[in-house]
Parts: structure tokens; sequence; C-alpha cells
């Protein structure tokens, strides 16, 4: 009885039974990690693009027009430093493989674009064959700019104009449009937060199944609602299918460990104070944290950082994080390595600074001093970020 329940429950949502989702295979690449549904054509195994010389080696979509930017020119085209995305999203791109990826700050989805877009448009072929749909206008100028930097022949324009490269909001998608070569959606959360998904469903619908469908979000979307009260991932599976298919999640790491503590931290305002991964979040200073997210989820932050530092300590040990004074996690102490060793510390959470002081990792020192269960009282700046050095108020001046 279970199976045609759950056919019925996929087939309302607008899920048809050949999406049922299957397990993926999952690979992580530097800060991304990636899951591949039944993709083909992928190298094995799969690797990040570390920098834009590589383009030559990468496999390439066998549809891919003739006429269209060799990966040759392409790596001589493009410039500068290849970020997290970029060097998880491309090799996949490349390989004509449909991606939904998601990205913190949306950074690399700007270049992601214009290379989907040089690999599959032909300058000699004057039809449109390509959208690229976003939500606000500055943004989609950027992909527009991008574009015409990296292959300067393919003609951009808005939707109907009859450009190669047809750009606009997916509201304006023309009703009777059918999909081109490539479809690129990038601004998916805020697309679909305004109400407009069921605008671009309409249309992919119509579309051959050949086409090549590129998703670009901002936010890890869950079981987030649209205005129509479907799920946003939902939307995402009826867009790009589950055939052929990699979903990239950059910053999971950081991700995973937010909502295992149950901290509802803006990612955005992270990545501003430099914050992409776990390993920045442990040791970036705890004032510009609270600065940046407020004090009250600054201290979550810390509370759910001690309690990981509590498991890993009980499986086997902490992870050490470069020394900084400054981080909070180090603890100036008078005592030597050997006193701490009788107190049962392990040597490798001691620090001797050239200067002669000594330090030892904060978490570790105390699950040494209270035998394993290490519990402590939050520091007065943490209970007050206006704290100043000589027991004054910021606030009060």
């Amino acid at each position: 009885i279970r199976e045609p329940l759950f056919r019925c429950f996929r087939r309302a949502r607008g899920i048809p039974d050949s999406m049922a989702k299957p397990k993926p295979t999952k690979v992580e690449l530097g800060n991304c990690l990636v899951k591949l549904y039944a993709a083909e054509g992928l190298p094995s195994p799969l690797a990040r693009l570390e920098k834009w010389d590589g383009l030559k080696t990468l496999s390439r979509r066998p549809a891919a027009p003739p006429g269209c930017l060799s990966l040759s020119d392409l790596a001589a085209a493009c410039k500068g430093d290849i970020g997290h995305l970029e060097g998880a999203a491309i090799p996949i791109i490349a390989a004509g493989v449909n991606l939904d990826a998601t990205s913190i700050d949306n950074d690399g989805a700007v270049s992601c674009c214009a290379v989907a877009v040089a690999l599959n448009v032909d300058p000699a072929d004057k039809s449109t064959q390509a959208w690229v749909f976003g939500h606000s206008s500055g943004h989609l100028d950027e992909v527009k700019a991008k574009i015409k930097q990296i292959c300067p022949k393919v003609t951009c324009g808005e939707l109907g104009s009859g450009a190669q490269v047809a750009l606009g909001r997916a509201a304006d998608v023309p009703p009777d449009a059918s999909s081109p070569r490539l479809v690129v959606i990038t601004e998916v959360d805020r697309i679909c937060r305004s109400g407009d998904p069921a605008l671009v469903t309409d249309v992919l619908k119509k579309g051959a199944a050949t086409s090549q469908v590129v998703l670009f979000s901002q936010e890890h979307l869950g079981d987030d609602l649209d205005p129509g009260g479907r799920r946003i991932r939902d939307f995402q599976a009826r867009v790009v299918g589950l055939r052929n298919f990699a979903q990239i999640q950059d910053s999971w790491e950081l991700v995973d460990f937010l909502n295992r503590g149950k901290v509802a931290a803006d990612l955005r305002k992270l990545s501003a104070i430099g914050v992409r991964d776990l390993k920045a979040l442990k040791v970036v200073d705890p004032q510009a944290l609270h600065a940046a997210l407020g004090a009250a989820v600054g201290r979550a932050i810390a509370g759910a950082i001690e309690v990981e530092e509590r498991r890993a300590m009980q499986q086997g040990g902490f992870t050490v994080p470069p020394f900084d004074m400054c981080s909070g996690q180090w603890e100036w102490t008078p005592d030597s390595v050997d006193k701490w060793k009788e107190k049962g510390l392990d040597p490798k959470y001691f620090h001797t600074e050239p200067d002669g002081s000594t330090w030892v990792f904060s978490s570790a020192s105390q699950t040494a001093l209270s035998g394993g269960s290490a519990s402590h009282a939050p520091a007065p700046w943490d209970l007050n970020p206006n704290l100043t050095p000589d027991g004054g108020d910021y606030g009060s001046e």
C-alpha cells in the first residue's frame, strides 16, 4: 500500500515517477560537497579545477555545437583566481551535466554562468541558444558583462529579442517560448521567494529534453516554502530532474555544523568577515563575530564549538587550530609542559611562543583539569560585548 501512496504524493507535488530520488555518489572537492545522480560523461575520479589552464584537460559535452569556444580558447580568456564554487562547478558544466549549485554569497556564480554560455553557444548560429534567468537586473548585468568578456562574438539581449543569449527575469518569460540548448537560472532562492517559479517550470516543460539546465542559489533552501506553499527544493527537482544531475553545496561543513548546533546564523554576514568554512569560524575574532551577528548568536556559536570540541575529545582528541592569542581558544599559562603532562594534558595542546610565553589550548586544558568533563562559565565579554578593558561599558559612553 505504501508505494502507491508515495507515488501519489510525488505526483501531487509535480514530481513524476521517473524522478524518484536515487542515492547519490558523494565527492568532496575543497570546500564543496558534490552529489552525483547518475551523472554521465564526468571524469573519474572527479577533480576540482585548480587553475584556468586546467580547462584544456576537461571532458566536454558530446552534443556541444562545433562552433562554440574551445576549451583552450576559454582557458586563455579566463583570468584571476578560481573560487570554491567555480572549481567544483565548471568540470560538471563542461561535461553537459545538469547542475544545482548553492554558494552562501553567490561568489563565482557570475563566471560559471558565462562559462556555461561559452561552452554551449555557437557564434555562427544566429538563433537563440541560451536563456539566462535572474531576479535582479544588477546581477544579470554582471553576467552579461562577463559573457562579453569571455566570448565577445556572442550577442546578448532581452528575452524575445532574437539574441543568441537571452537574459531576463523569470516573470518575463514568453508563454509560447520553448527551451533552447542551455537554460541558466541564477538567484534561484530569490526567484522562488518572489512567487515566479511556476512560470519557469511551465516554460521548461515545453522545451526539449536535451536542454542542459544549470541552477545557482545563494541559500541552502531545505524545506523552505515558496509563496504557493510548495517546497523550493521540490521546484529544483522538477526543473533539473534527477538523471544526469549533480548538486553542489558550498561551505557544507559550516552549514552542517550550524544545523547540528541549531544556530540560526546569517551565512552572508559570516562570509563578509571572511568565514566561509568551519575552520575559519573556529579561529575568527570573537569580537568580529559579535559585531557581525550580534552577541546572542556569537555566544550560541561559541557554545556549539565547545560541544563539538568535547565530543572530539571523547572520540580521541581535539583538532588543534593554528595558534592565535586573540582567538579566545588559547589561554596563557605559567606552568611548564611537564606540569601540564602531570595533569593529563597531551603536549600537542601546549604552545610556546618565541618570546618564551606559554599557552594551552583552552578546551583541552579544561578537560584535563576536570577529568574529562570540562565546564566553565562564560567570559565577561561573552555576556557583555560592550565591556571595556577597564571594566566599563561602551554602551554607556
